[in-house]
């Protein structure tokens, strides 16, 4: 007697526990063949991705229909989001809309939560309800889901569906920061910076900067490079080492956004350059920057642009395309 769950677990198995995915695909497709939901659900997969079977989103969009048809609750985010997208289905809010708020309610899933949230926020395919918004940020963020912890400080910071609260913006922000989530430690810092929900305290926005930084954030690192720039939360002078170059520092996060292609950061190192503000100063790398800035349309750097072009320093003298810039 064939039991699909048997199938399904084997299936599992030998895709968890023993890397081999072409075996777990075959006892999947015996589960799915027996009705198994869980077997199906994870046959959509395969056959979504379309790297161990030739992709059939049509078939992938089926299985999960069929598996959250069966009450298998993991199969209802994936069904609504294959309504969303539409893959393998013709594009449908109404249905994304339903499965969506059924892996809300029924499996209680964070993640559906915090996108109805989000979608109530926007107006995005449903009408615009910041009271909605709160009300499904704050089921994903009581479950301990940092995306929504951190949205649901923004609603508090801001007063969207909530009354204006800056001390419970700061408690979730501190929550979904605690788990690593960049965006939250940005906005900590400058809970931090502007004193807004905490005392001010420079040391502590440096702080969560960083950690935010460290992961790769273009705006953690460009509010940092400004915390080193202008001495905030750094000492400017320890004993026994002299006076610090906190403008080398600020150069070298303006830098690491500035390659990430962040327009003010790019301005700012333009400036350092120009200055010879932590590095030496270079007209020729102060008009590299300033041009990637001004090529995103940062109006500052096509100022600053026109005026080494009206000059020729770093740059071969233009006065007409300098006064262009100009004005």
């Amino acid at each position: 007697q064939n039991y699909p769950e048997a199938f399904t677990q084997l299936g599992e198995h030998f895709a968890f526990r023993e890397s081999d995915n072409v075996k777990a695909g075959d006892y999947f497709d015996k589960g799915a063949a027996l009705g198994d939901p869980q077997a199906m659900h994870r046959l959509s997969y395969i056959y979504m991705g379309g790297t161990l079977r030739t992709q059939d989103k049509e078939k992938a969009h089926n299985l999960l229909k069929t598996s959250a048809e069966k009450k298998y609750l993991p199969s209802y985010y994936d069904l609504a989001m294959s309504y969303f997208l539409g893959n393998g289905v013709t594009k449908s809010a109404e249905q994304g809309i339903k499965w969506m708020k059924k892996s809300a309610i029924e499996a209680n899933n964070a993640l559906a939560q915090n996108s109805l949230g989000a979608m109530y926020d926007k107006g995005e395919d449903v009408p615009e309800n910041n009271a909605e918004a709160v009300k499904w940020y704050r089921k994903a963020a009581d479950q301990g889901f940092a995306v929504a912890q951190s949205n649901l400080g923004r609603t508090y910071l801001t007063g969207e569906g909530v009354p204006e609260n800056h001390t419970e913006a700061v408690k979730w922000f501190r929550k979904a920061a605690d788990q690593g989530f960049a965006d939250a430690q940005i906005s900590l810092g400058a809970m931090y910076y502007f004193g807004e929900g905490v005392p001010e305290n420079n040391a502590e926005a440096v702080k969560w900067f960083r950690k935010a930084a460290d992961q790769g954030d273009a705006d953690a690192q460009f509010n940092l490079g400004l915390m080193y720039y202008f001495g905030k939360g750094f000492p400017m002078y320890v004993l026994g080492k002299g006076f610090l170059d906190n403008y080398a520092e600020a150069v070298k996060w303006f830098r690491k956004a500035a390659d990430q292609g962040y327009t003010v950061a790019q301005y700012s190192l333009g400036a350092m350059y120009d200055k010879g503000d932590g590095v030496p100063e270079n007209d020729a790398e102060a008009v590299k920057w300033y041009r990637k800035a001004a090529d995103q349309g940062d109006t500052r750097s096509q100022a600053q642009l026109g005026i080494h072009l009206m000059k020729g320093d770093g740059i071969l003298k233009d006065p007409d395309r300098g006064i262009q810039l100009l004005t």
